[in-house]
This record gives structure tokens, sequence and C-alpha cells, in this order.
């Protein structure tokens, strides 16, 4: 019997006697290894939020999550708490470090999430389309993050869901202020296999209802997860993953000089297989197929009267779809040197067919209107194309307290003809007990996505990627009496912006 785990030293049983045919029970103390390779963090700005790993500092734990008061129980809004990140009270999207929300890289047990937000008719999204009761942990990195991580310029925020405990079964039904859910989770065939199904149903539509406006303003929105996992062989586990959201919006606002009128309906579907393998203690390997469809339906009419009359219509549809498979592989060379590699191949398809109409009058002195002017934009587009991304990493402990990883990676999207290399170098320096210094340094390209043409504004062409550069570097201070303290700064960069939209019109 051979029993490991990440930051211990492993431990090994020739014979185990078991009597009377009866399970035999063993209690194995671990002795806490100084360093593992895997185990250090080498990342600045590195967060765990209802983890437990020992490495990640300055995290919020799963009863901080649940106790403290937040709209929705939200786990996107739980992070404005943490150093480096910030948001506004309407909307669930962050930004880390002066950047923009499309800057952070959101996945969910590995696959990419592009728009995991509910009512997206306010700034983005009021509310997280994940719900936090089903999940594990959470990591956020906010700069400076290793080369396995590409096509973002700004953070990473990696959520992992939830583990059945071994043996059991559970039903769970909860009604909190803004959403009813439901979860059933458990294990079957002797452990080797487990489930968890959560989902959620936000009823806004009925508090607005109970206060009288359900006629004008009815937001209904719902989310799912659903996971099936199974111990294939004793290294090989794989297992089946489905994500969707969906949400409906319709507002109908009318007074003497306005009018408004908007219908809307979102919906993210994802299925994706992963499998995890370790081919020998020391190469491990993690591979993911997976295909998702992101799409929406908006209808608006405005009618303003003010010294001029205006009158404005759009009808906006478009869909997104992407094939992936992707593949990381780490392998222990030795104690003191790990070396990382993987690749992520993507074929996208979008959608676009959008039509908008404005008419602009006159008025007149006896009250009549004399039409002044027709703004008309009208796309329909079907961009496709493929992008690729590789990289290859090596992390050495140099000596006992310092450890270095330099790494790389190569991206290339087809549809915007970008192919650029990113270097990456991350320290960690152990100055002490009790004191632990990190930096890093890299370049950070972020092609635009094929979905984020604006086409509203008559722009029908892909621009080249983004770059950002990152310097970052961090202190951290462990105290006897249990006070943790870090002291971080960083320094970002940003070259080859493209245009950004915005509305000078209405604030």
């Amino acid at each position: 019997l051979r029993v490991s785990h990440l930051g211990y030293e492993p431990m090994e049983y020739d014979t185990i006697v078991v009597a009377n045919d009866q399970p035999a029970q063993i209690t194995i103390s671990l002795v806490e290894k100084a360093y593992n390779i895997k185990g250090i963090t080498v990342t600045p700005g590195h967060f765990s939020i209802m983890g437990q790993e020992a490495t990640a500092s300055q995290s919020l734990t799963r009863r901080e999550l649940e106790t403290n008061p937040q709209t929705g129980e939200d786990l996107f809004r739980a992070v404005n708490r943490l150093p480096g990140v910030a948001a506004e009270d309407f909307s669930s999207r962050f930004i880390v470090r002066g950047g923009e929300y499309e800057e952070v890289l959101v996945t969910l047990d590995g696959v990419q999430l592009y728009e995991p937000f509910h009512l997206k008719e306010f700034k983005g999204g009021m509310f997280g389309a994940v719900d936090a009761s089903a999940m594990e942990s959470i990591e956020l990195k906010t700069g400076g993050f290793t080369a396995e991580h590409g096509d973002r310029s700004s953070g990473v925020f990696n959520i992992r869901s939830h583990r059945p405990p071994t043996g059991q079964r559970k039903v769970s039904a909860a009604i909190s202020f803004m959403n009813a859910r439901f979860m059933t989770e458990g294990t079957f065939a002797n452990n080797k296999g487990s489930w968890l199904v959560s989902g959620r149903r936000g009823y806004l539509d009925v508090l607005l209802k109970i206060a009288g406006e359900g006629e004008n303003l009815r937001p209904t929105y719902y989310d799912m997860i659903g996971k099936v996992q199974y111990q294939l062989h004793a290294n090989h586990i794989l297992s089946a993953h489905v994500f969707h959201a969906g949400d409906r919006f319709k507002v109908i606002d009318n007074d003497e000089n306005d009018a408004d009128t908007i219908i809307s309906s979102y919906d993210n579907s994802y299925l994706w297989f992963n499998l995890k393998s370790q081919f020998h203690p020391r190469l491990m390997a993690h591979t993911i197929l997976s295909a998702n469809e992101v799409k929406h339906d908006r209808f608006g009419f405005s009618l303003w009267r003010r010294a001029q009359v205006e009158d404005a219509q759009v009808s906006d549809a478009q869909s997104f779809n992407v094939f992936n498979a992707k593949s990381d592989w780490e392998y222990e060379i030795a104690d003191w040197n790990l070396l990382k590699a993987g690749f992520d191949a993507r074929s996208l398809r979008a959608e676009y067919d959008y039509f908008g109409t404005d008419h602009i009058y006159y008025v007149l002195e006896d009250g009549t209107y004399e039409l002044e002017r027709i703004d008309t934009v009208q796309s329909y587009l079907e961009p496709s194309g493929n992008q690729f991304g590789a990289y290859l990493s090596n992390r050495i402990q140099v000596a006992d307290p310092l450890t270095l990883e330099v790494g790389a990676r190569y991206d290339r999207h087809s549809y915007t003809d970008d192919e650029k290399v990113s270097p990456r170098v991350n320290v960690a320096l152990k100055a002490g007990e009790y004191t632990t210094l990190r930096a890093g340094w890299g370049h950070f390209y972020q092609a635009q996505r094929i979905d984020e043409l604006m086409v509203g504004d008559d722009l029908t062409d892909f621009y080249p990627a983004e770059r950002a550069e990152h310097r970052t570097i961090g202190l951290e201070q462990d105290f006897e009496t249990g006070i943790r303290m870090r002291l971080e700064g960083y320094y970002k960069k940003y070259t080859d912006l493209r245009p950004e939209g915005r509305n000078t019109f209405d604030g």
C-alpha cells in the first residue's frame, strides 16, 4: 500500500494483514514535505476561495462566503473583497487591476465560460450564472500568471465543482430571497463513480409582480449544472459535464415623452468530457473535449419626444459555437524539476443578423413633424476560423529557497490572422521561515473573439490582438500570532488597443 499527498512525504506498507474477511482499518500519519515542486506558488496575486490549498493565501472560506451579505449568493460578487479587484453594485462583472472584464479568463472544471451571467441587459450581467452551493473551490490569479493560461490579458478565474462525499447520497432544496435551488449528489459502483446535479431558478419576476411591476418588467432566469464521474482504472478518471444558463427579459416603459420596449433571450449551453490520467508517478495528463453554444436574440424599440423627435428600432440575433480539444501534461523530471506542456485547439463559428434603424424628425412651429434623416445599419455575417495555442514551461528549484519558472506560449487565430509568442518568467524566494518573495513578468496577448464584432456600429472587420506587459512583485509575511500580511505591486502596460464603442448620448 502506497499513500501520497501533495506537500507530504509518501509512505509505503509492504504487508497489510486482513483477518476474518473483515476490512482492515489503518490510521496513517503523513510527514509534511519541506518543499514540493508542484505545491510551490510562483505567481504573485494568487488567491484561493473556499479551497483548502495551503499555498494559496489571503483566501475566503466557504463559511465567510455564505455568511457575508451579498446579492443573490453570487460567486462573482464575492471576489470584490480581494485586493486588486473592483466592481460596481449593479453588475456581477468585475475588473482586475485596471483592466476590463473581457480580459479575465473564466473556467468551470477546465472549460472556458464565455458569458457566465444572468440579466445581461444590466451592465453585462446582474447575477452570476454559477451556483455557489455546487462549487468546491475557486482560484483567482490577478496577473503575471504562467504560460498554461493564454488569450486573456488581466486575470484567471478558475471554478471547480463539488466532489460528493464517499459513500453518501444527498438531496437538498433551498429558497433564498432571490433564488430557489435543488441539488442531488452521491456515489455509486462501490464509490468508483459519483454524480452531481444542481438546478436554480431566480424569481425576481415574482417579486416584481408582487410589487405591482410585473406587467412592465419581467426578468426570468435559470441555470443548471450536471456531472458524472467514474474511475475507469486506478490511474484514469473520466467525467462528463453539462452546464446551461438561460434568460428571458421583457420591459415596457411608456410615458408622455418616452416609450421603450425591450424583449431579449439569452442561452449558454456547454457539454464536455474530462479525462485525468496518471501514466507514471511523475507523469500526469488532463485532457478535455468540449462543445458549446452561446446565443442571444434581442429586439428593442424607443421613441423620444424632446426638441426633436426620434424613434429607433433594433433587431439583433447572434450565435457563437466552439468545438475544443485541450490537453495539459506535467512531468516531474526530478524532485526539483517540473516540466509542463500542452495545447488548445478550437474550431469557431459565429452568426450575426443585425438590423437597426433610426428616424429623426424636426418639430415644426405648428406642432407637426418633418423627417430630417434616416440612419440604418444592417449586417449579416457568418465568420468562422480556428484558434490554436501551445505552451512549454519549466519550473526549477534552483536551491531550497529559490524556485524559478520560465515558459512561453504560442497562439494563432486564423480569422484575425494573429500569430503571437508570449514569454513568461516567475520566481519565488523563501527569504526566511515566515517570509516569501514572489515576482512575475510576461507578455499577455488577447485576440478579438469571433463573437465580438461591433456590428451595431457598422464595424465588421477584426482587429489585431491587444498586448499587455505585466511586471508584478509581492511580499508575504507570516507572523507567529496567526496574522498573515501581503504587500504587492504591479505595472501593466497595454499596446495595440483596438477601438471601443461608447454611447455619448445616454450616460
